[in-house]
């Protein structure tokens, strides 16, 4: 079996499941889970540590206490993965920094051939206010080409780094990849990451659409998506309420099951965006 597949964080908390002690695979997800999905500060203990997309931090007791294991065990595991080139670590007063190092891989992101590691990325001070430019009155200047399909954009606003993720697995999946970001496109990104809870359901979004045959032109409808087909209100709706999950039969034409899981997706999201705006 081959693929990916999404799990929520919320995983780790969820009260069907017991508190049990984790596996080795289950410490592993957890560590994706973790890691950070753009540049944030982390308090561990007395220390403020900077992370970088792909990387989380703590001691081993930390780690221990999170799988349910001894420390001892915690510190073989990770040792032991770090031989097989999984992660990296820097430990520096106790505080360990791991990074995790085909997490945008795991994201399903490409990278470009001469792109930098993850732990030297968005360090650059000229870079830090990209995705940001202003123009001369003062307003958002959208209309600005883009990088590369596979280059990162430092998420420094969500709507660079929505459209960053969508040339990323725009590139695998064959879509057309983004050149501009015009301000009407910019109005509709901006509506459908309010719709989804923001950049992690654009994530759900993009997953779902990358696993759509319909949308990857792999049925004899012959349709590949398109980054405008995708903001379009109603195309993102049937997107999450699993019109366009495969399925046998007429695909792409089937409505979703009320109640179906596409639905539960998108009344999850639909509910961060609420609580976000204060409205839940």
């Amino acid at each position: 079996m081959s693929g990916t597949v999404n799990i929520s964080r919320s995983l780790w908390e969820d009260e069907a499941f017991a508190a049990d002690p984790f596996s080795e695979r289950e410490a592993w997800i957890w560590m994706i889970a973790e890691a950070s999905w753009k540049p944030r500060k982390r308090r561990v203990g007395d220390y403020i540590v900077p992370l970088e997309r792909g990387q989380l931090a703590g001691s081993i007791r930390f780690f221990a206490k999170a799988w349910k294991w001894t420390p001892a065990k915690a510190q073989r595991f990770l040792d032991r993965i770090q031989k097989m080139d999984l992660i990296r670590r820097e430990t520096d007063t106790g505080v360990t920094v791991v990074t995790i190092c085909k997490y945008d891989e795991y994201q399903y992101g490409a990278k470009a051939p001469d792109a930098p590691p993850i732990q030297d990325r968005y360090t650059s001070d000229t870079n830090e206010k990209k995705g940001e430019r202003k123009g001369k009155e003062g307003k958002e200047d959208t209309n600005v080409s883009l990088p590369p399909a596979g280059a990162d954009l430092h998420p420094a606003n969500d709507l660079s780094h929505a459209v960053g993720r969508y040339n990323a697995a725009a590139e695998k999946a064959g879509w057309p990849q983004v050149q501009k970001l015009n301000p009407n496109r910019s109005k509709l990104l901006r509506a459908r990451l309010k719709d989804c809870g923001g950049v992690e359901g654009w994530e759900v979004a993009l997953r779902k659409a990358f696993d759509s045959d319909f949308l990857r032109g792999r049925t004899s409808a012959g349709f590949v998506l398109s980054f405008d087909f995708l903001i379009k209100a109603a195309n993102f709706t049937k997107l999450m309420e699993g019109n366009y999950d495969n399925r046998s039969g007429n695909f792409g034409h089937q409505a979703a099951r009320p109640g179906g899981q596409g639905s539960s997706l998108f009344d999850a999201c639909a509910a961060v965006a609420a609580r976000r705006s204060g409205r839940a």
